[in-house]
């Protein structure tokens, strides 16, 4: 059986909250928090089982708007989508919670099915950005896969169609001779620290990617 993705409820109000746990309890796994502050301490305990925040505006202790400065000011937490639920609703409160990093906001009294729609959307979303990601980034070295790589450059040189560019291209002389000796967890410590000290001293923008196990390839503008 699938594992329930889990929802912190942050609302001040004992009966909405019930209400909300208990519209959502047959799908998700539900956390409850009482004010905005009690709520920060259940996202740095939880944020990597998380899949979305719904957030009171309105709470004593830590409001709405504090709670998402504050959770904006940490990089770890971006990948937790916030709906902002409010029974004022006013143009304002949306745009300033959306500018806070706020990812959707519901009026009260809830429409279920529209709630429910909400929800399962923006997991939907987050979760497919996730895949994306893995599947764009080498998950050792931080490069583009080669998928993406050749994707990228492929973009780069239909968009500029007289614009020359050089391509670099790295490799590691005996490298299964080392993952041999040292293991896998030394190695890849050794392509990580190598695709950083490429990269960084690459002049110029560029697009990286690991395209091999051991090679990795740049490509920058030309420059004489």
């Amino acid at each position: 059986r699938q594992q329930k993705r889990k929802i912190l409820v942050v609302e001040d109000n004992e009966f909405t909250r019930e209400m909300l746990v208990s519209l959502l309890a047959d799908d998700f796994d539900l956390i409850e928090a009482e004010n905005g502050l009690e709520g920060l301490e259940i996202l740095e305990e939880t944020y990597q089982d998380l899949s979305l925040i719904l957030l009171d505006v309105y709470m004593p202790v830590c409001d709405g708007f504090e709670f998402l400065r504050r959770k904006g000011q940490q990089d770890r937490f971006n990948g937790v989508p916030v709906i902002v639920t409010t029974a004022g609703g006013s143009v304002d409160e949306e745009i300033a919670c959306l500018e806070l990093g706020a990812n959707d906001f519901v009026v009260k009294p809830y429409n279920f099915e529209i709630l429910m729609n909400r929800v399962t959307n923006l997991i939907h979303l987050k979760e497919s950005v996730v895949i994306v990601n893995e599947l764009r980034w080498d998950q050792v070295t931080g490069l583009l896969t080669k998928e993406f790589f050749y994707r990228e450059v492929t973009y780069e040189l239909a968009a500029n169609p007289d614009t020359p560019y050089d391509l670099i291209v790295s490799d590691i002389s005996g490298f299964k001779s080392l993952n041999d000796r040292y293991g896998e967890v030394q190695c890849d410590n050794i392509l990580a620290t190598l695709a950083h000290n490429l990269r960084v001293n690459v002049e110029g923008q560029m697009i990286s990617g690991r395209i091999g196990t051991d090679t990795f390839a740049f490509m920058v503008q030309h420059t004489e």
